[in-house]
C-alpha cells in the first residue's frame, strides 16, 4: 500500500516537475501496517539505449548522460520512496551505489546476461528501515526454456529480475518479496511476455516459499 501523490509543475526543465506527497492509505490499524511502504518502479533509460532515432521528440541534449543523471536523481529524491526498482541500470558501483547510499540505500544488481549487454536491473533500500535476508537473479532465457508450454524464442532476449526478501528493522517477525523484471521491449512478442512474467511469478513464489518458516 502506497501513500498518494500528485505531480507538480516545479523543478528542473529535465525533470519536469515536483512530487507532492499525498495523504497515505487508510490500513484500518490492521495487523498487517508494517506492510506500508513507498515503492517506485522506474526504467531509467540506459545509455547505451538513448539514440536520438529512437527519441525524435526529444531535445539531442536530454538524451545526454550528462545531462540526464542529475535529473534522475532529483525525480528520485522528490519520490522519496523506501524501496526503488530500477531497470535499465548502468554503471551501478560507480555511479548509482554511489548516489544512493549517500541517500541512506543499500542495493542489490543483476547485469544482463551478455557481453553486448551492460545494463542490468538494480534494487534499492532504506537501510534503516529494512535488512535484506536474501536475493536472487533470474535470466529469462534460462528459466523460460526450462519450462514446458511456455513461449521459447529461437533468439536470446537477454532479459533479467531480481527478487528481494526483505524485513523490516523494527521487527523480527515478517518479511516480503520484492520483485524487480525487465521483460523484453518488443510488443509483437506478447506470449514471450507473458512466459517472462509467469516465470517471475513462480520464481517469487518459490522464494516466498523458501522463507515461510523464517520468524
Amino acid at each position: 500500500r502506497m501513500g498518494g501523490r500528485r505531480w507538480l509543475g516545479q523543478g528542473s526543465e529535465l525533470a519536469g516537475g515536483g512530487w507532492e506527497r499525498g495523504a497515505p492509505s487508510e490500513s484500518g490499524g490492521g495487523p498487517d501496517d508494517w506492510l506500508v511502504s513507498r515503492v517506485v518502479s522506474y526504467n531509467v533509460l540506459a545509455k547505451c539505449y538513448a539514440k536520438q532515432k529512437h527519441f525524435d521528440a526529444c531535445k539531442p541534449e536530454h538524451l545526454r548522460w550528462s545531462e540526464r543523471r542529475g535529473a534522475l536523481l532529483e525525480v528520485l529524491d522528490e519520490l522519496d520512496a523506501d524501496i526503488l526498482c530500477l531497470q535499465e541500470v548502468e554503471d551501478y558501483d560507480r555511479f548509482w551505489v554511489r548516489e544512493l547510499s549517500s541517500r541512506g540505500y543499500s542495493g542489490v544488481y543483476k547485469k544482463r546476461n551478455s557481453d553486448r549487454k551492460f545494463d542490468g536491473c538494480a534494487t534499492f533500500y532504506r537501510t534503516d528501515r529494512y535488512d535484506r535476508l536474501d536475493m536472487q537473479g533470474i535470466e529469462f532465457d534460462q528459466c523460460c526454456s526450462q519450462r514446458g508450454g511456455d513461449a521459447t524464442p529461437d533468439f536470446a532476449t537477454h532479459n533479467v529480475a531480481l527478487i528481494t526478501v526483505l524485513r523490516p528493522r523494527d521487527r523480527s517477525d515478517g518479511h516480503f518479496v520484492v520483485a524487480n523484471a525487465h521483460l523484453f521491449w518488443d510488443p509483437s512478442y506478447e506470449d514471450l511476455k507473458i512466459s517472462q512474467a509467469r516465470a517471475l511469478v513462480r520464481a517469487a513464489e518459490e522464494m516466498a516459499g523458501r522463507h515461510r518458516s523464517l520468524p
